[in-house]
């Protein structure tokens, strides 16, 4: 997966998701915001603690459709400590993500 999208954006989208990120679950997946990105350019971004769940469709450039789940906690602090700028989230056949900014 590899999609581009302004950090401002994103940031809004994993604002709206993470409010229904579960914080005592056992399970790592609900712990983690899903990042689902399709050819048309839509990214479907969402979390779930089993009582509700949230999604949020964000526009961006996608150049590789996919679909990964990133540890919320973790991944909202990288984005919130990047400057203002286009944002690249790539992911490997390993599931290994990458972000890069600006700097």
């Amino acid at each position: 997966m590899i999609i581009s999208c302004l950090r401002q954006d994103l940031m809004n989208a994993l604002n709206i998701a993470s409010k229904a990120v579960s914080t005592r679950s056992t399970i790592p997946a609900m712990k983690g915001i899903l990042i689902d990105a399709s050819e048309d350019g839509n990214v479907l971004i969402a979390s779930s603690d089993s009582d509700i769940s949230i999604q949020h469709k964000l526009e961006a450039e996608v150049s590789e459709p996919g679909i990964v789940v990133l540890p919320a906690k973790l991944f909202i602090d990288i984005v919130r400590s990047t400057p203002e700028a286009q944002i690249t989230i790539s992911t490997d056949a390993n599931l290994h993500a990458e972000l890069k900014s600006m700097n």
